[in-house]
């Protein structure tokens, strides 16, 4: 839980560093949601950057959400993060992703002890598992999918028939339980 919570800090970090703060004539407008300022307008940061063109139209989606940050007065910057965190890496679905795995195998004693095993006797308990080892563990991945299989929407493109049922493209999803 340690390594996620830090990955999580760490990517924020980067978004923070690497993307927010690459454009210059947001760092006003970004600093002072950071500090909780929400008196100034927008016209004001926009006097403060007299020489940025991209004031007027935004360039791209980052562009947009900065731009909403200071357009929107119940707008957090936290919540800009949240969109971006999304957006960039999609690190808070894996997060849950994560979580819902840990705890499921968690709560199932035989499933954790038998991943264990077959951990084990891949890695010769020696090393860590890594990706290649996937093909040598077949009851992880199992695992694995029937855990992702509920979140993943299956939606139909096109009536059809299963079983003797019609399945409407329109209004019916298919199970995949």
């Amino acid at each position: 839980m340690r390594k996620l919570s830090k990955w999580s800090t760490q990517i924020r970090q980067f978004i923070m560093d690497m993307v927010v703060s690459k454009r210059s004539s947001y760092a006003k407008a970004v600093a002072a949601a950071l500090d909780g300022d929400r008196s100034r307008d927008k016209n004001e940061y926009a006097a403060d950057n007299d020489d940025d063109d991209d004031e007027q139209e935004p360039t791209d989606f980052t562009d947009a959400l900065l731009m909403s940050l200071r357009e929107e007065p119940g707008l957090k910057m936290n919540h800009v993060l949240f969109e971006l965190e999304d957006f960039i890496g999609g690190h808070s679905a894996v997060g849950n992703m994560v979580m819902l795995a840990l705890s499921m195998v968690a709560s199932r004693p035989q499933v954790a002890q038998a991943i264990r095993d077959e951990a084990k006797q891949v890695t010769g308990g020696q090393r860590l598992v890594c990706l290649y080892d996937k093909p040598d563990m077949p009851y992880t991945e199992a695992t694995l999918r029937f855990i992702s299989s509920p979140i993943v929407p299956h939606v139909a493109t096109e009536d059809t028939t299963i079983k003797g049922e019609v399945n409407d493209m329109v209004s019916n999803g298919l199970n995949n339980s």
